[in-house]
Order: C-alpha cells, then sequence, then structure tokens
C-alpha cells in the first residue's frame, strides 16, 4: 500500500517563539497559534513551531528596566539573543522564519533596541521578528478608531518606560491611562508575588489575583477608558481578552492573541 503524507501545503514559514518571560507566557502564544490556525483537520495541518524557552539565560525586563542607571543587572537582550541563536540552529536553512517574542516589557526601547542590534550584526536571510507592541497599536488603531482613551495594565518597567506611550502616534490623539500608585502596587503583586502571583502561580488562579485585576479593570473603566490593553503577557492567563468586559462595551486587548494572529498571517501569506 503507498504511503500518504499529510502536509500543510499552505504553509511557507514556521513560526518561532522566544520564550521563558515568563515561560507561561511562551506557552499561551504556541497555544494562540494552534487555536486560531485556519483550515485544520488533522495534526499534520498545524503550523511548524520552534518554541524556545531558556528562562534562565533572561534577567527579569522590570527589574533591569528599574536599575538602569545603575547597570546592575544584565540587559535581557542578551539572554534573549541566545534563544534566538539556538531557535535559529533548530531551523533548516532554507526556512522563512516569523519569529515573535510574548513579553511586553521586553519591547521597551532600552532592550528591544539592543536586541535587534544584536540580530543585524549577525543576520540570517528569511527572518522577521514582529513586534507585539507594534502590532497591538495597530490592532487597536483598525479595530477601534474612534477610541480616545486607552487603558493599561502592565508591569512598573513597561509603565515607567512609556512603553505604549512611545508606539501610539502623538498625531492619533491617544490618550494613556495607567493605574495610580495604589492600584500599580497591587497589580504588581498580582504578577509577582512569590507565593500567589501569576510568576508563580496560574494554574489554578488566586481568588487574590483575580479580584485584584477585576478591581484594576474597574477603576480604568471610571477613567472612562475606550479600551483596555493588558499589557503583562500573564494577565491574560487569569482575565481573557473579550469584546465587552461583564457588559460594559470595553473591550480588552490581549497582545500575546493579537500577535499569535499575526505571526499565522505572515506564515500563510
Amino acid at each position: 500500500m503507498k504511503k500518504i503524507l499529510h502536509k500543510n501545503i499552505a504553509q511557507k514559514a514556521v513560526c518561532g517563539i522566544i520564550g521563558g518571560m515568563g515561560p507561561s507566557a511562551g506557552v499561551s502564544l504556541h497555544q494562540k497559534i494552534i487555536k486560531y490556525t485556519p483550515n485544520v483537520k488533522i495534526d499534520q495541518s498545524h503550523l511548524t513551531i520552534h518554541h524556545i524557552s531558556q528562562p534562565s539565560f533572561i534577567t527579569d525586563r522590570t527589574r533591569y528596566l528599574l536599575s538602569e542607571t545603575t547597570k546592575k543587572i544584565e540587559n535581557p537582550a542578551l539572554g534573549a539573543y541566545k534563544s534566538y541563536q539556538s531557535l535559529i540552529n533548530s531551523v533548516n536553512k532554507q526556512d522563512k522564519v516569523i519569529i515573535g517574542i510574548p513579553c511586553n516589557t521586553f519591547h521597551s526601547s532600552y532592550i528591544w533596541i539592543p536586541f535587534l542590534q544584536k540580530i543585524n550584526i549577525n543576520s540570517r536571510k528569511n527572518t522577521y521578528i514582529l513586534n507585539m507592541i507594534q502590532e497591538t497599536v495597530d490592532n487597536i488603531s483598525v479595530s477601534y478608531p474612534s477610541c480616545k482613551k486607552i487603558g493599561i495594565l502592565c508591569t512598573n518597567g513597561t509603565k515607567d518606560t512609556y512603553l505604549y506611550d512611545n508606539y501610539f502616534d502623538k498625531q492619533q490623539n491617544k490618550e494613556i491611562i495607567y493605574l495610580d500608585g495604589k492600584w500599580q502596587t497591587q497589580l504588581s503583586s498580582a504578577i509577582y508575588n512569590l507565593e500567589w502571583g501569576l510568576k508563580v502561580k496560574n494554574n489554578p488562579i488566586d481568588n487574590k489575583v483575580t479580584d485584584i485585576l477585576h478591581n484594576c479593570v474597574k477603576y480604568l473603566i471610571e477613567k472612562h477608558v475606550d479600551v483596555i490593553i493588558l499589557g503583562c503577557s500573564e494577565l491574560p492567563l487569569a482575565l481573557p481578552a473579550t469584546e465587552s468586559y461583564q457588559n460594559t462595551g470595553i473591550p480588552l486587548i490581549d497582545p500575546v492573541e493579537v500577535l499569535a494572529k499575526k505571526m499565522i498571517n505572515k506564515v500563510l501569506e
């Protein structure tokens, strides 16, 4: 009997994930690529994904940004570049590779630009690194063109470096709304607490985390935001994206989901 090989003939590239920031965020991106890939009938129809997760190589992004002036912590860009090298070494030389990095804070210019500089020094043809923040900003501009106030739930590193402010075109007249000091501290606990935070416990989610996140969302809604970005990759693990949070009409945007859909489109285009 002739052996039948199932092949996704539409696939012209492979997906690459640089994970480990945190590891669950990388898994979330992987799962979303699987979830949103169209026309999947059998296992062999899924996209090829090279997922590298080497968290011990990559220093904490927020800790690095908040200690930027002291230079006591290695730039996470250096560890991420090692993961990039591992990823590239795992693919065929002729493969086109679409890479995503599911960490909001990593895209701060203090980390993102040195990372790209390392890549450019050792450039490889047919390699495309998507910028999750830019993709999210573009998505909001297209999907919610009339929105004026954008709420951000994020780490201190993302907030203090005005990451999203820097990506939104000033000509769009968007106002970026962050949490105040009290709720930002609470949100940081929900992410980083060593006993019940999302970095250490996300299956199941601790009730304290859920309570904090819902209160943070309600705080932003009271500020009359039009959309809310879940600007830390762990947050959607506890607070999924939705078109209308609790029937308020306020959408919650998951940048990792936006990135996953864009990676799929780039692979299949």
